[in-house]
């Protein structure tokens, strides 16, 4: 399910390496080391770990392209566990301490025109320097960084409430950890008893397995009665987890009755009420009505809400919402422009592939997009060659 509900903030170059492997004395389990910062940048100063919260840890440089591309998927795990006792704290290490408040004030050439302050929405510390004449060797970089053999940035920690550490690694494979924590965060505050979310999540793809399987079959032999009722027989079982079928039905609608006005007010329904919140979902809707509504000036009324709903929601710079606003451009006829939205789409992804350990089907769905985007961006290409040869 990772691929569908994580949200593909980072450029080209996932990490960037300062050093050779080290030995690694910090692992997952041992007790956090403390919070040694020379100043808080931004936000109210932790100095330690309380057992109210749970934290991310999170290593950045104003060098450090990656980290900057990543700023954004940070702020919005901030933001959608900030009431589920999330706290996320930047580091900033081997660094030129003094560049830091530039940053934060007026950004870089790598921000596009934001401040540090604004990519960055949560506290943001700079790190304890030991030796001014090399950053590396901060008091957090060597404590954190050094210990947990870590070489590269940007690189996340996750402290849970007993203030071990629960995870480390790149910050865009740490959304499943996250949610974790932030489904212990009621039952930690005694407010009350929450659903193990993962054993839940299992539970629902295993109720729904037999039904996705005999449906996606009904898609494939164009049998869209059959094919509704199945989308309508998953939804039942839980529609937010599944809303990705939402989609997948308004896909469905629009085939079996093309221009029908049912199709319309269910996708009207989905991207101004059911998933307003949810941006794969908006991206998903507004390129299921593009593909196959592609003429329709009520359908395209729809298009601009779900993708500016999913700009609000994600952002501009997100994977899916860059390949959702190529489609429109591309349905208007401004191929050059799809064409270069679509590409930064794709870079996005592919610098974000899934984790060693992933699951085999979130592999299987990473690889089927990104195909499916290269196979959509050459029809773009092949189109705009077209149309300049007449």
């Amino acid at each position: 399910m990772l691929i569908r509900n994580t949200l593909f903030t980072l450029c080209s170059v996932a990490l960037v390496a300062v050093s050779p492997a080290i030995a690694q004395s910090l692992k997952v389990g041992d007790k956090a080391p403390a919070i040694s910062v020379d100043t808080w940048a931004k936000g109210e100063p932790v100095t330690e770990f309380s057992s109210d919260n749970y934290y991310i840890v999170e290593f950045w440089a104003t060098w450090c392209g990656p980290c900057i591309a990543g700023m954004p998927h940070v702020s919005e795990l901030q933001e959608q566990y900030k009431d589920e006792g999330l706290v996320v704290i930047g580091v900033n290490i081997w660094d030129d301490p003094r560049k830091v408040k530039p940053f934060m004030q007026n950004g870089s050439g790598a921000t596009r025109g934001k401040s540090g302050g604004d990519l960055m929405q949560y506290r943001v510390a700079v790190d304890k320097v030991i030796d001014k004449n090399d950053p590396k060797h901060g008091a957090m970089a060597i404590e954190w960084m050094k210990a947990a053999g870590r070489n590269s940035i940007p690189s996340a920690f996750v402290v849970d409430y007993d203030g071990r550490i629960a995870w480390m690694g790149h910050p865009m494979q740490m959304d499943g950890i996250v949610q974790n924590l932030a489904s212990q965060y009621a039952t930690r505050v005694g407010s009350k008893q929450v659903t193990d979310h993962i054993a839940r999540n299992a539970e629902l793809d295993e109720k729904a397995a037999p039904i996705i399987e005999k449906t996606n079959e009904a898609i494939k032999a164009k049998q869209w009665t059959r094919a509704l009722a199945g989308a309508n027989g998953i939804l039942k079982i839980d529609e937010q987890y599944f809303g990705e079928w939402a989609a997948k039905k308004v896909a469905i609608l629009a085939q079996k009755s093309p221009g029908s006005r049912d199709t319309l007010v269910y996708a009207k329904q989905l991207v101004t009420s059911t998933y307003k919140d949810n941006a794969p979902v908006l991206t998903d809707v507004a390129e299921a009505l593009l593909t196959y509504e592609p003429k329709n000036e009520n359908a395209r009324a729809i298009v601009t809400i779900a993708i500016s709903q999913a700009v609000l929601k994600a952002s501009k710079s997100d994977a899916r919402v860059l390949a959702a606003s190529a489609m429109a451009k591309h349905v208007d006829g401004k191929a050059e422009e799809a064409i270069d939205m679509l590409t930064e789409a794709i870079n996005v992804l592919e610098a974000t592939p899934p984790s060693d350990g992933a699951d085999v089907a979130d592999i299987k769905a990473y690889e089927t997009l990104k195909n499916s985007w290269r196979k959509r961006l050459d029809d773009y290409k092949r189109v705009d060659i077209d149309n300049s040869e007449k």
